[in-house]
């Protein structure tokens, strides 16, 4: 997608692996982003997937084109840590004339 369409831009995923351990050193993954082309306050979701394709964590915000930092704490929905291994994280960012996404793939050590 051209960058003059695009919703964001400059996807960055703070490190491939993360350790959700509680001492204070890489706890949790962060991916930052800037939305573009919002002029009203839209849903930017951060999703995490397992490798078996079940949603793990959704992590909402709505707001307007500007940067956006997201963390996940390698916790699921009810709060329990999730086990070692490879999630998939995916952004979108919901505009006007549709959804943009991208993925990466980020691992859980402990």
């Amino acid at each position: 997608m051209p960058v003059d369409d695009a919703l964001f831009v400059n996807l960055a995923v703070s490190s491939g692996v993360f350790t959700p351990n509680g001492d204070g050193i890489h706890d949790t993954v962060l991916f930052s982003f800037d939305a573009l082309r919002l002029t009203d306050a839209r849903p930017i979701l951060a999703l995490v997937y397992d490798l078996q394709g079940r949603r793990v964590r959704r992590l909402e915000q709505s707001g307007l084109a500007g940067h956006y930092d997201l963390s996940w704490d390698g916790r699921d929905e009810q709060g329990n840590l999730s086990p070692p291994g490879l999630y998939i994280l995916r952004i979108e960012v919901v505009g006007d004339a549709g959804t943009e996404s991208a993925t990466r793939v980020v691992g859980l050590v402990y």
